[in-house]
């Protein structure tokens, strides 16, 4: 399973795995001054989480489970697994906050990641925003 890290030296989120003695690690993006730690260690937590529960769901298919009729354990990990498809689009529009303060949160341990994943990387376009940093090499999405 891949966990992530931030090197605060580098600047650098790095993507990180077991391999037997020891351990193997990639530098995943160089991250740009506007971004403050805190936003940068929350991407990583929710980057590691998403992962986490992906690989749970080859370690606990649904094939494993007695049964996978409505409302059985096997019928919830295929629901995980059937998320696989929306991830991407989870991680480019998440579900915010609305003006209230009220979020919108799935049961679908998957989906809910990838929300999470998409919501640290909205924060780190905010921060730019605030700060008149959105450029073309930037990491500024539409806020």
């Amino acid at each position: 399973m891949t966990q992530y890290a931030f090197d605060d030296t580098r600047r650098a989120l790095m993507a990180v795995w077991e391999a037997g003695d020891g351990q193997l690690a990639r530098t995943v993006a160089v991250v740009p001054p506007a971004p403050e730690q805190e936003a940068v260690l929350r991407l990583s937590a929710s980057l590691t989480t998403l992962s986490r529960w992906v690989w749970r769901t080859y370690t606990h298919p649904a094939t494993a489970a007695e049964s996978v009729e409505p409302n059985t354990e096997g019928w919830r990990r295929q629901g995980e697994r059937d998320a696989f498809v929306e991830v991407l689009d989870h991680v480019s529009n998440p579900h915010l906050p609305d003006e209230q303060g009220s979020l919108v949160q799935s049961y679908v341990l998957v989906e809910e990641a990838a929300h999470r994943v998409g919501r640290a990387l909205h924060a780190f376009g905010d921060q730019a925003a605030a700060r008149g940093e959105c450029g073309a090499a930037s990491i500024c999405r539409d806020v």
